[in-house]
């Protein structure tokens, strides 16, 4: 203000004549320097007053409106600032506070709301990625550790994108193989018709299904397919799970192999029954025929007879098969049987082949048909003979095993005996294998032999209650085991020399024959009474008992085939027994079905096997009738 005097002084003027404008600058310098009123109002007369009055109004006006604006508006924007930084720093659920009513108050407004459905959006935004995250964690353990093998490949490019712990586990490729293969390297086919499959299956969508795939190692499985259409990343891709069904697979052919055995030793059985009978008849009346003629005519008369002799050993073989025929088991040491053996099965052999025996001195006893038993060996012996025409060595070897071991069927750890006869010959391929045990399936020429030798074996062995196996590869031999249920701790039983050469025995004794074959019955009936026996005859059952009970003699034995209409002869000689407790039994048979054949025959219960000839039929009935105790 000093300044200001100063200066106007330095005009060297009074004060009234000073301008207006040089007032109101005076003025304003005044009021900047923060000088009362009174101070610079008496610069001014009576009008300028008015006009300085009013200027002053306005001043106050304009500062009073200034200071409205920095409190109002200047602190909502500062509060819209302050709020977009801390939604900025990642407070989106921060609040803005409206302190007014104008337009940044509803901008204020929009920008809470906006804040607020960015939250909720990125709030729905991380649920769904964390739900994602979770499913992808699911997925990945459920891939992972799937126990069924599964692998991702693409559409387009076939190549593996990726694989579980059980693909790899259940092919043999690790990780990293599996993700630079193609799937055509599992099926081992060409990508053009690979190609055709996978877009078939992708345009289907889902497909079941059964595939054979090859490991690593080159084995070929069976497995069981189920897959999906799915996409990883922008690529179209199939889900793939697999399920190894080559044991399943192994065990329907094993069972359709055994059904086809089953039914084809029906048949052969069924065959063999009525065979046996004509056989019967021509063989005992060549019998009672070769009694009566001499000269040239007894030779063509035994010619016929060793014709039936040769039919029956073919149809006692379809029986073995089928496991129809009658056996009498025992409980027999097998090592004594291979050993008594030897002289013979040597000449069968030859020069060439050398036979090694390893036997364990501690073989447990089994219950067998030592007859058999020798047939089995026998069948071997000569099939290991063919297999090696230059010489060769053959190896038979018995131990004790358990069920396990023998990988057999039947409670573990089951004892067994093994019987395994081994040769060094040729060897039998895969696809010939299965079929060896069948009837009349032969590798050997034409007229070389009947294709019954190893069906044989597999019947006798199976009916024994036993299993038989094989094992080969060409070039590496064969070796044929033998499974039988061991009796370990029972002690074998003496063998009686089976009944040979037996001579024509006579005698006066009454004799039922019951046979359902007129013919049969006529030529047992005539062989009898050649020998001084009283016959009576029944064809069924019914009739037999009601002759048993109606008879008023003494019936001394009760002849009668195992299978006879009315009832079986098991049955039949229960019945008779009841009637007449001191009757002797001897059943005849050439098809024991269901009676006989599955239970065998008790040791005193004797069974002569169609055909047989008429000498024995005397000598049997003749031994029968001379034993002092009854059949029990």
């Amino acid at each position: 203000m000093a300044a200001l005097l100063a200066s106007s002084r330095s005009f060297r003027k009074p004060i009234t004549q000073i301008t207006i404008e040089q007032k109101m600058a005076l003025l304003f310098a005044l009021i900047g320097s923060g000088s009362s009123l009174l101070t610079w109002w008496m610069f001014f007369d009576g009008e300028e007053r008015v006009l300085v009055g009013l200027c002053a109004l306005n001043a106050v006006v304009v500062v009073a409106g200034l200071y409205v604006l920095r409190r109002c508006v200047m602190r909502q924007m500062g509060l819209i600032r302050d709020g977009a930084r801390a939604v900025h720093a990642g407070d989106l659920l921060h609040c803005i506070p409206i302190v007014s009513r104008d337009e940044l108050a509803f901008v204020a407004e929009m920008f809470n709301e906006m804040s607020v459905t960015i939250a909720h959006l990125r709030l729905e935004r991380d649920q769904a990625a964390a739900a994602v995250r979770e499913s992808q964690f699911s997925y990945r353990i459920l891939f992972e550790n799937n126990p069924q093998a599964m692998w991702i490949y693409d559409v387009e490019t076939l190549q593996f994108l990726a694989a579980n712990n059980a693909a790899i586990s259940l092919y043999g490729y690790s990780r990293e193989e599996f993700l630079s293969m193609t799937i055509a390297q599992l099926h081992h086919s060409d990508e053009d018709s690979l190609r055709q499959m996978v877009a078939k299956r992708t345009a289907h969508g889902i497909f079941f299904g059964t595939a054979r795939h090859t490991k690593k190692d080159g084995t070929e499985i069976d497995v069981d397919l189920a897959s999906h259409n799915l996409t990883l990343g922008s690529r179209p891709a199939r889900l793939v799970a697999a399920h190894d069904i080559s044991e399943k697979k192994l065990l329907e052919r094993q069972l359709l192999h055994a059904q086809k055995l089953e039914a084809v030793g029906q048949l052969a059985g069924g065959i063999a029954h009525d065979f046996n009978n004509l056989l019967m008849i021509v063989s005992g009346y060549s019998d009672l025929l070769l009694r009566e003629v001499r000269g040239e005519d007894r030779e063509k008369i035994q010619g016929i007879k060793n014709a039936t002799i040769r039919g029956a050993v073919l149809t006692r073989q379809l029986l073995a098969f089928g496991r129809k025929q009658v056996l009498q088991p025992k409980v027999v040491d097998l090592n004594h049987i291979i050993r008594t053996g030897r002289d013979i099965w040597s000449r069968i052999l030859g020069e060439d082949i050398v036979v090694e025996t390893i036997l364990d001195e501690e073989l447990w006893p089994v219950r067998i048909d030592p007859v058999q038993f020798e047939q089995v060996l026998m069948n071997l012996y000569v099939n290991a003979r063919d297999a090696m025409p230059g010489g060769g060595q053959l190896t038979v070897r018995t131990a004790n095993v358990s069920t396990d071991a023998s990988a057999s069927t039947g409670p573990a750890g089951r004892p067994l005996v093994e019987v395994s006869v081994s040769d060094a010959g040729c060897g039998i391929d895969e696809a010939t294998l299965p079929k060896i045990f069948e009837p009349f399936f032969t590798t050997k020429p034409a007229g070389k032999g009947t294709g019954l030798g190893l069906s044989t074996v597999h019947g006798i062995v199976a009916q024994s209650g036993g299993r038989a196996s094989v094992k080969s590869k060409p070039g590496e031999g064969t070796t044929f085991g033998l499974y039988f249920p061991a009796l370990p701790g029972a002690m074998p039983e003496i063998e009686v020399t089976p009944l040979d050469g037996i001579t024509t025995a006579s005698g006066s004794e009454t004799i039922l024959v019951v046979e359902d074959d007129h013919t049969v019955r006529s030529l047992c009936r005539e062989a009898l009474a050649k020998g001084g026996y009283s016959v009576l005859e029944a064809s069924d059952g019914p009739e037999a008992l009601r002759i048993a009970a109606q008879y008023q003699g003494q019936i001394d034995l009760l002849l009668t085939d195992v299978v006879i209409p009315g009832m079986d002869g098991w049955d039949l000689s229960d019945c008779i027994r009841h009637l007449r407790p001191g009757i002797k039994v001897l059943f005849m048979s050439g098809y024991a079905a269901d009676v006989l054949a599955e239970h065998g025959v008790a040791e005193d219960i004797a069974v002569m096997r169609k055909p047989f000839p008429m000498n024995e039929l005397s000598g049997r009935v003749r031994e029968m009738l001379d034993v002092a105790s009854n059949v029990a």
